[in-house]
């Protein structure tokens, strides 16, 4: 996806299923093209009918980093 997006594009990602989350956080954490973001500020935050039906969640951000 990075080599799709502009240089400071985000990524926002929300799971439920928390092996998924580690998978997809060392992904992205271990690929140059992307920087973690610690705080995640999310665009239009609103709980939705799915994240209700969720027991609990982890979410990231990350920023595309070209340099």
């Amino acid at each position: 996806m990075a080599s799709k997006m502009q240089t400071g594009g985000k990524l926002y990602f929300r799971t439920d299923h928390d092996p998924y989350f580690e998978w997809a956080t060392e992904g992205i954490g271990n690929d140059p093209h992307w920087e973690l973001d610690k705080k995640v500020d999310w665009p239009m935050e609103m709980p939705t009918y799915f994240q209700d039906l969720m027991e609990s969640y982890q979410s990231l951000s990350a920023t595309v980093n070209r340099d």
